[in-house]
């Protein structure tokens, strides 16, 4: 009878933490479990740790940590393929009655597909071993009245320790699209898993793991400022046995290389995931809450998870910086490439140039009959010089509204070339005044354009440069660059000018 009832619950605690390949919300820290292609998604290295806590209708809990590693290579500034490592435990909490462990190896290469997407392809080799420890089970022999049980007494059972190994051959792909910034814009994926079908018999009846597959997909459905939204799904498990997730995620951006990534979604086995997300420079830091809705979560009553993550520089940023270096003291080339020749005691003047929102290396050209709302949607760079004791004079035209000194997020790209450029040069020091059309008093266009000169360098010290390298002026509508009787004129006054000095 005894031996009929562990095989019973073996069987059931082996269902379930099969299911924990798939079981981790906190896909981020676990992608490899999730899709192998993603090792030569990205363009650093990664050291992640997950851990998760699930209890079960069982009343007992399921323990699982997974530690993933992942290192790309790059070609001609270009992430061509990847190599990564992830390793599992799996337990039963408490007396350790059932476990799992699980050591594997994931390859992908990478496939541009356009100029801002890419596809992966992934594939992954595992080694495992599960089992049941019998010396933690108990027996009727050993309960007391009154006490419960002894598990120092005689079960008058013998049942050997009964464990297995197999190994995992698992396939997947996936694609990406990247915006400005490297933001995602898009991710689908596809995996499959178990194409060995691996025996996995605990017992004396075969047992062979079901091939099983995961879809996933995000898709950016909206961007505004610092916002950014998608929509978030996935489906996972054999085709006559499917679970799906949906939800979505709002991603945050508070500092030029910090942002805070919150996820909701809601599973058809009945439970609600909330998930939030903190990438701050290198370090990541997650948690995740499952929230069973009703009796019939009989699998995941609840489940926490926390994860902790190390993100490397990319190689191919540092071999970027390391080409601006080489240039010396040259210019900042414009975000769409105008090439300035200086000699000494000569400046070179370049026409005014505006940057589409969607693209910062494509050039548009605008028509002097263009409304004044078509011409403040977007950034202009005048032009830019050198002089004595000035590195760099740059008039930049920044997307200002009549009497408003709001930055859009068309400025972004722009300001972190200068960002840049300061935290490189540490002697190096800004000057930033600010300019206004004539509508309104003088007064209230001077306090306008030191507003619309403060507002830049607000967004240079929150992206780590010091105030006390920044200074701030505003000449309001003293110093126009244009006429004031038309809108096109008033909106080219509407601007602010840096200057980067030693």
């Amino acid at each position: 009878m005894r031996k009929l009832a562990s095989t019973l619950l073996l069987l059931v605690l082996s269902q379930l933490a099969w299911a924990q390949f798939f079981q981790f919300n906190q896909r981020y820290f676990t992608p490899q479990r999730a899709n192998p292609a993603k090792v030569a998604s990205e363009d650093s290295f990664h050291a992640l740790l997950n851990f998760r806590e699930q209890s079960t209708g069982g009343d007992f809990s399921l323990r699982s940590t997974a530690l993933d590693l992942a290192y790309p290579f790059h070609l001609n500034s270009r992430t061509v393929a990847g190599l990564g490592l992830f390793v599992l435990d799996d337990r039963t909490a408490g007396r350790d009655v059932f476990s799992m462990q699980e050591i594997g190896l994931s390859s992908g290469v990478s496939l541009p597909s356009s100029r801002y997407s890419f596809f992966t392809l992934g594939l992954s080799y595992s080694f495992a071993t599960q089992g049941l420890n019998d010396e933690n089970l108990s027996t009727g022999s050993q309960f007391v009245p009154d006490r419960g049980f002894d598990l120092s007494l005689d079960n008058g059972e013998v049942f050997d320790d009964v464990r297995v190994s197999f190994q995992r051959l698992n396939t997947s792909i996936l694609w990406k699209k990247l915006g400005r910034n490297n933001q995602l814009q898009a991710s689908y994926g596809l995996s499959l898993f178990d194409l060995n079908r691996p025996k996995n018999a605990l017992t004396e009846t075969e047992q062979f793991i079901k091939r099983s597959f995961l879809a996933e997909g995000i898709q950016m459905v909206s961007q505004k400022g610092n916002d950014s939204w998608y929509v978030e799904g996935l489906a996972y498990g054999q085709l006559d046995q499917l679970t799906a997730q949906a939800g979505f995620i709002w991603d945050r951006r508070i500092r030029r290389d910090q942002h805070l990534i919150v996820k909701a979604r809601y599973s058809t086995e009945h439970y609600a995931i909330i998930s939030a997300r903190i990438e701050k420079d290198r370090l990541v830091v997650g948690a995740t809450y499952d929230l069973a809705l009703g009796k019939r979560a009989v699998s995941n009553q609840s489940a926490f998870e926390v994860g902790i993550g190390w993100k490397g520089v990319s190689n191919i940023k540092r071999k970027r910086s390391k080409k601006k270096n080489r240039r010396r003291r040259g210019p900042v080339k414009p975000p769409i490439g105008n090439q300035i020749d200086t000699t000494e005691n000569k400046v070179e003047q370049k026409e005014l140039i505006e940057l589409d929102s969607s693209s910062i290396e494509q050039q548009i050209e605008e028509s002097p009959e263009e409304t004044e709302s078509k011409k403040t949607s977007s950034l202009q760079i005048g032009p830019i010089s050198q002089k004595k004791n000035i590195v760099e004079q740059i008039d930049a035209r920044f997307p200002f509204k009549t009497n408003s000194y709001q930055l859009s997020s068309d400025y972004r790209d722009f300001l972190d070339e200068i960002v840049a450029r300061l935290l490189n040069n540490s002697n190096q020091v800004i000057e930033i005044i600010g300019h206004s059309d004539s509508i309104g008093s003088i007064e209230d266009n001077l306090v306008l354009s030191k507003n619309r000169a403060q507002a830049v360098a607000n967004y240079l010290i929150e992206n780590g440069i010091k105030k006390s390298r920044i200074s701030v002026d505003g000449k309001g509508e003293l110093n126009p660059i244009s006429t004031n009787d038309t809108a096109e004129g008033r909106a080219l006054n509407r601007r602010v000018e840096m200057r980067i000095k030693e």
